[in-house]
């Protein structure tokens, strides 16, 4: 994503700004600081990234829904009262992935249209078959409701713990719990249905 002009630094200067303890970041923050606001997006635009990605796998509007993420975040700065800057963040981010696949999902049902075909969304990987298990599972994932899907999606994806997953999502531990066992059994069943995803999916 574009900095903004106005918090544009040198890389030198942004390397020692990025070298401040974390709880520096945070006052600085809550102050309105140019150079926490710098040093905020630096750090945590790739987590951002890998995140939605995660989540919502391809998407033409990426760019636009990290720059989402960080207008919310600048937005409720002044309710900012730990320093774990990342969930912090992440929490933002888990909202606007949520608020995106539900569009996707009215969106489909407006139009009465399949859903959208999942581009190489894994193009690094090295083998044809892992790219066609990725896609495969965006296509299964596209069918998953919003909730479960984030859920799942942190979990086996992104590897959190569950207690994480919960401080994101802004729910309780035996909510995340349900949510990620009804996705998983849901997933499960159609996996193993299909021929690249099956040996995927332990019995």
């Amino acid at each position: 994503m574009p900095r903004p002009a106005s918090l544009a630094a040198p890389p030198h200067l942004r390397l020692l700004e990025a070298r401040q303890p974390q709880e520096d970041i945070c006052a600085a923050l809550r102050a309105r600081r140019a150079w926490a606001e710098r040093t905020f997006l630096d750090i945590h635009t790739p987590f951002v990234e890998r995140l939605l990605t995660r989540i919502l796998g391809f998407d033409h509007d990426l760019d636009d829904l990290v720059q989402e993420v960080f207008m919310r975040a600048f937005a409720r700065v002044g309710d900012l009262r730990d320093d774990n800057l990342k969930s912090w963040v992440g929490a933002f981010t888990v909202n606007v992935a949520r608020e995106a696949l539900r569009r996707r999902r009215r969106k489909r049902w407006l139009s009465f249209s399949a859903p959208e075909e999942i581009p190489e969304v894994a193009a690094e990987l090295a083998t044809p078959e892992i790219r066609d298990a990725a896609r495969a599972l965006y296509s299964l994932l596209a069918r998953m409701g919003a909730d479960d899907r984030v859920a799942f999606t942190l979990r086996f994806i992104e590897g959190m713990q569950l207690s994480e997953i919960a401080l994101l999502c802004d729910v309780s531990l035996s909510t995340v719990k349900r949510r990620i066992q009804r996705a998983e059994a849901w997933f499960s069943a159609r996996a193993r249905r299909d021929p690249r995803l099956a040996e995927w999916v332990t019995s």
